[in-house]
């Protein structure tokens, strides 16, 4: 029902503001089944000199619930960098494969993304310690920008990636990142029923005519192509929740008008 959000950033010199959206999409099975989130973050420079200007996502290699019942084992920790030359994208992905993870946690996969734009340089890390302060990631961010394009620890607890530019008086750009995640199966009766998620379906996974899943036909480790084919289809997706968003929300505004 809510498929965008806004946020401003008021205490920096540079205009600051980041819109985030899911792709939602009113009739659309497969981009509304993807594990993804577009945040665009928007940076404009209104002041009368040159600026350099940074923006970070991290994220942990983390369960993707906590507090459930059975507990969720998710060990077997690792991260990796990559780079798809068609189309740009750039990406941490963050993965546990042990056979002692849980059903829901199997394969795993957790991607934070950016695709750059002229003039904007990507930088990362593949791994921080999530059980931390977060001052060895921040503390090098914070001091330069950019990151070390190499792992602050062994933990692959966390990750990071980092986009830079530098912003002309008067000068607007928008920075285009994606999380997503690939947590395929989902459990049920103390893990003894275990289905695949929609999504999967448009990544490999292949159905009975009675649409029961064949086993071993999804490759799982679909993070980094879901962000990418995500990144890639950004203006498409965009387009595709605006057309079925905006009438209702300006219906509701309307209407919410006529009744004040």
């Amino acid at each position: 029902l809510y498929p965008f959000g806004w946020i401003s950033y008021t205490p920096f010199k540079t205009d600051v503001s980041m819109r985030f959206f899911s792709p939602i999409v009113a009739g659309e099975d497969r981009r509304t089944s993807l594990p993804v989130a577009y945040f665009d973050v928007r940076l404009a420079n209104h002041t009368g000199t040159t600026s350099d200007v940074s923006v970070m996502f991290t994220m942990p290699n983390a369960p993707e619930h906590v507090g459930r019942a059975p507990a969720t084992v998710r060990t077997g920790l690792s991260s990796h960098f990559q780079v798809d030359r068609r189309t740009g994208v750039q990406a941490v992905t963050l993965s546990a494969d042990d056979p002692s993870n849980t059903p829901d946690a199997a394969h795993s996969q957790w991607t934070i993304a950016a695709k750059p734009g002229h003039g904007q340089k990507v930088t990362y890390t593949t791994s921080w310690n999530a059980n931390g302060d977060g001052a060895d990631v921040y503390a090098p961010f914070q001091q330069s920008g950019r990151l070390n394009d190499a792992p602050l620890d062994h933990s692959a607890s966390a990750g990071a990636i980092a986009v830079s530019a530098k912003l002309r008086p008067g000068e607007v750009t928008t920075i285009p990142f994606a999380l997503s995640w690939d947590f395929p199966q989902v459990t049920f009766a103390n893990n003894n029923t275990t289905w695949m998620r929609r999504y999967t379906d448009f990544y490999g996974a292949r159905e009975t005519a009675h649409n029961d899943y064949i086993p071993g036909t999804y490759p799982f480790h679909q993070a980094f192509p879901i962000a990418d084919d995500a990144l890639a289809g950004h203006d498409a997706a965009l387009r595709a929740v605006e057309s079925w968003w905006k009438p209702i929300a300006r219906f509701a505004s309307w209407k919410n008008s006529r009744s004040a």
